[in-house]
């Protein structure tokens, strides 16, 4: 990526860059309209964000060979037959997706038997998933962790249902410097949430009060999933954009 000129007092393009989405394959310049590098320089084609298209970048070079986009690497056979289970109802990579046969994804509703569908959706607890263990290929979370009440449990579970050998791939928002230890928001060791640092707020797809972040992840994060059993690489993307890979030894 190469930024190429920043904005005007009083012009909404704050910056430009020019390269490739690794979600779409659209090459050429890319603008950055709001405050958040990170959540800007939407792809002109699929409207991806920059974490969205590092992301993106990743599973194709973890998965991909040679692919030069997601969207390519949808159309191989390869991936055609791989299990993949996506949690959350938003994001750029499910309609690439949907039609895939082993593809899943999933949302939380507290009201919602686990297992069950509510518009069409799985309810799932990422903390006590019900799937059967090593039942998919790909694990993508996209910027959900920090919103899981006990992120522990959850990492154990999504380790449980990837197969020997299968790839969890996330991005979580991160700032600089990192913290040098994760540390919890909240207090969550009874069933009533106690808070331990101000209330901060995500916006939320289906909540209009947003999502509340439980956990500040550090730079110890690599470290603390390795001990719960994981394989990890961190692919260092541009503005912030960090994207986690956890592998389930074979």
């Amino acid at each position: 990526m190469t930024i190429t000129d920043s904005g005007r007092a009083g012009d909404r393009v704050l910056a430009r860059r020019v390269g490739r989405c690794y979600v779409c394959g659209f090459q050429g310049s890319f603008e950055l309209l709001c405050r958040s590098p990170r959540e800007g320089f939407n792809c002109p084609e699929c409207r991806s964000s920059l974490r969205y298209q590092h992301q993106a970048q990743t599973i194709v070079s973890t998965l991909g060979g040679r692919a030069a986009s997601l969207v390519a690497l949808v159309e191989t056979d390869a991936f055609q037959g791989l299990r993949i289970f996506e949690p959350g109802v938003v994001g750029p990579f499910r309609k690439f997706w949907n039609d895939l046969p082993g593809y899943q994804n999933s949302y939380f509703w507290p009201d919602v038997t686990l297992g069950r569908s509510r518009e069409g959706v799985r309810c799932e607890d990422l903390e006590r998933l019900t799937f059967p263990d090593g039942s998919f290929d790909i694990i993508v979370s996209s910027d959900i962790f920090e919103h899981v009440r006990r992120p522990w449990d959850a990492f154990r579970s999504l380790l449980r249902v990837l197969a020997p050998g299968g790839w969890h791939v996330m991005s979580i928002p991160t700032s600089y410097p990192l913290p040098a230890v994760s540390e919890p928001r909240v207090d969550t060791s009874t069933d009533e949430d106690r808070l331990l640092k101000p209330a901060v707020y995500h916006g939320s797809p289906k909540d209009p009060n947003g999502s509340l972040v439980y956990t500040d992840f550090g730079s110890d994060l690599p470290r603390l999933l390795t001990e719960e059993g994981y394989e990890v690489s961190v692919h260092h993307g541009p503005m912030n954009c960090n994207t986690y890979v956890m592998r389930r030894p074979i």
